[in-house]
């Protein structure tokens, strides 16, 4: 799963009265010493940073704010994750920031409610920097200044807002100013192909338009970080669509015919220091688009398991739009990229040395993880099949037989139990978070696999709050009650012990299917 780390739906306390941060080698009593030495290691660090940023001499951000930018380039890769680009994206995204104020103010507000939700820091900051950035969206909206740094500063208020009512109005926002983008790209085209210009001067004006190898701007006129923003927008309807069942942005049109096209903006953000990166971030944008049709499939499967009118043969069209899915899962694995990837881990796993028994999924053999691009894609894409197969056969456990459940959660579990997370800089909190919700639920707890699922049990709790700034009752219960995907849940049978909370009953009935017996959910909730 592609979920970005999931805010409580309170969002960061305001009732904190410190806003500094906890640097182990400095005493952080609040004395003026101690906010002086803070704000030197913060700016010593934050300037080298910068210096070696392109198109900036300097911070070109205030002093009390270096911490944040520190933040912002050491770890929101691990937030907005993107095999084969985002280094390069995060560093671009500060240089832009210097430029322009509503995305300066977006990225610091970013950090600082991370920060805030973490509580190394208070929420003035956040606040502070929450409200300019609000402020200067409405003024370019109205003005209908709209560039890139817009829609990235409201890809960034959506990002601090998920949990929270307000995510759906930028989401919607979002997609708003993407495809005003999008038109006035068109329209500039259009306006290239209607000019006096010499048809030499006009047919090399067109090319950036009617070309999709073309590293510019795409032909629609919207830039290469734009549909990056778009993709993570997507990502993150991906996730809202695990906490409240309802997708809202339509899927992409998927097929080879759009590769190249969509090959040809990935190409531009690559890190030319990474072998294949285009090939790595192509592999990831079509993935999280499978994943993406694959959550509207769950909310069609659930709307008509709910209809008055649900009839057991209806059970035939869910079977058929979940097995494209999967069709579609199954040719994204084959590519040659994984081959290759998968015989240097295996090359290397020959190599390692002996794995310590904390780094073991139970008696299970151990991973050694080589490279984490290729790791976090399998991770993400055995989820996938997990929650596709609880969507087309709604029942806890490995069954139905052949469907691979139990496999898939197994070597899920194996790659996250490989190294410790305190010793990891490349933790994706709440979506290694669904991935192992996921695989407790095909464990089963005590009718299926108990040791399994009190393992996973464990591992769950351990993302909670540092790693994803939520409890685990509230996100736990927000999946169980509202994920499409979710079976009928018994707590004799699950392992966590949170169900009270939620307060919903759910109505199964028991329907035959290919000669097999499975529990079909009537409405959202747990037993």
């Amino acid at each position: 799963m592609h979920s970005l780390p999931t805010t409580p739906a309170s969002g960061p306390s305001d009732d904190s009265t410190s806003d500094t941060f906890d640097f182990s080698n400095v005493d952080t009593d609040a004395t003026d010493d101690a906010i002086s030495r803070i704000t030197e290691i913060a700016s010593a660090e934050a300037y080298h940073l910068v210096r070696s940023w392109p198109l900036s001499n300097g911070t070109g951000f205030d002093t009390r704010d270096l911490p944040y930018v520190h933040f912002f380039m050491k770890e929101m890769g691990n937030y907005l994750w993107f095999a084969g680009i985002t280094s390069p994206v995060t560093k671009y995204i500060m240089a832009q920031a210097l430029d322009h104020p509503v995305l300066h103010h977006a990225v610091v507000c970013t950090s600082a409610a991370l920060l805030a939700e973490r509580n190394l820091s208070g929420p003035s900051r956040y606040l502070e920097h929450k409200q300019k950035t609000l402020a200067l969206l409405r003024g370019h909206i109205d003005s209908l200044e709209i560039n890139d740094s817009v829609a990235a500063a409201v890809f960034f208020m959506l990002f601090v807002d998920v949990g929270e009512a307000g995510a759906r109005s930028h989401l919607r926002g979002l997609k708003s100013v993407l495809d005003y983008l999008k038109r006035q790209g068109s329209t500039k085209a259009k306006s290239f192909s209607e000019s006096e210009e010499s048809p030499s001067e006009k047919e090399r004006a067109l090319q950036r338009f009617e070309n999709p190898e073309f590293n510019n701007p795409d032909i629609t006129g919207v830039s290469p970080l734009a549909w990056l923003i778009w993709a993570w927008g997507i990502r993150m309807d991906i996730g809202l669509a695990t906490v409240d069942g309802t997708p809202m942005i339509a899927p992409l049109p998927a097929g080879p015919e759009h590769e190249s096209f969509h090959r040809s903006w990935i190409s531009s953000l690559s890190d030319p220091a990474i072998p294949y990166s285009a090939d790595w971030g192509l592999a990831n944008f079509t993935l999280d688009n499978i994943m993406h049709r694959g959550v509207h499939v769950a909310r069609k499967a659930r709307t008509i398991r709910l209809s008055p009118h649900y009839r057991p043969e209806h059970e035939t069209k869910i079977h058929r739009l979940c097995q494209q899915i999967d069709d579609d899962l199954e040719r994204w694995n084959a590519q040659p990229l994984f081959r290759r990837a998968q015989a240097e881990e295996e090359f290397h796993q020959s190599m390692a040395a002996p794995v310590p028994a904390e780094n073991c999924f139970l008696h299970y053999p151990p991973v050694v993880v080589h490279n984490r691009m290729y790791s976090n894609l399998m991770t993400d894409y055995r989820a996938a099949k997990l929650y596709m197969s609880l969507v087309e056969y709604p029942n806890m456990g490995p069954n139905p037989a052949g469907s691979g459940r139990y496999q898939h959660a197994v070597e899920i579990c194996r790659v996250l139990a490989s190294k410790p997370l305190h010793e990891r800089d490349d933790v994706r909190g709440a979506e290694e978070a669904m991935c192992l919700f996921l695989s407790g639920v095909v464990f089963g707890g005590d009718d299926y696999y108990p040791m399994e699922s009190r393992w996973v049990q464990r591992a769950f709790q351990e993302y909670f709050p540092i790693y994803t700034g939520t409890t685990s009752d509230y996100l736990l219960g927000i999946w169980l009650e509202n994920c499409p995907c979710v079976p009928m849940v018994k707590e004799k049978n699950f392992p966590w012990t949170i169900l009270d909370s939620i307060g919903v009953q759910s109505q199964f009935s028991e329907v035959e299917q290919d000669g097999e017996k499975h529990m079909v959910q009537y409405e959202v909730g747990v037993l």
